[in-house]
């Protein structure tokens, strides 16, 4: 119902079904329907209600509008570093003050990096930032 609103927002929207695919993105078979949106490679997953037709387009053209770092999970992080030539991670904790204020400073070189081919993402996973070498 939402897809010639997308279109007026130049939000190509398209349905896959294959399972595969989604496993590359870490989304478990049980977990479909999910909607991810993309930009510049980085998946960005609704955790909305996908039947409310308003919050989902709203949430779509923020996606668009939005300058800000992605998050990604552990999966997608790892599929990132296989693929991707220049690539920045802000290994970050969501509840710390000090993480937040760096955040909010390295958001203001988010559209740089981009004009840089260098695609930047955070994570909020103390397991995965252990598993390179970052201890605190």
């Amino acid at each position: 119902n939402i897809d010639d609103e997308c279109d007026q927002h130049d939000i190509a929207f398209v349905k896959i079904d294959d399972v595969e695919v989604s496993k590359r993105f870490g989304i478990d078979y049980h977990e479909l329907p999910t909607l991810v949106y993309f930009e510049n490679k980085i998946p960005n997953f609704y955790q909305g209600d996908l039947m409310v037709e308003e919050e989902v387009l709203k949430w779509l053209i923020h996606q668009k509008s939005a300058d800000e770092i992605e998050d990604v999970s552990d999966v997608v992080l790892d599929n990132m570093i296989d693929s991707s030539s220049f690539l920045a991670v802000l290994f970050y904790d969501r509840d710390d003050p000090k993480s937040q204020e760096v955040l909010k400073e390295l958001e203001n070189i988010d559209d740089e990096c981009d004009e840089k081919g260098i695609l930047f993402v955070k994570i909020d996973d103390d397991s995965v930032a252990k598993g390179y070498g970052i201890d605190d």
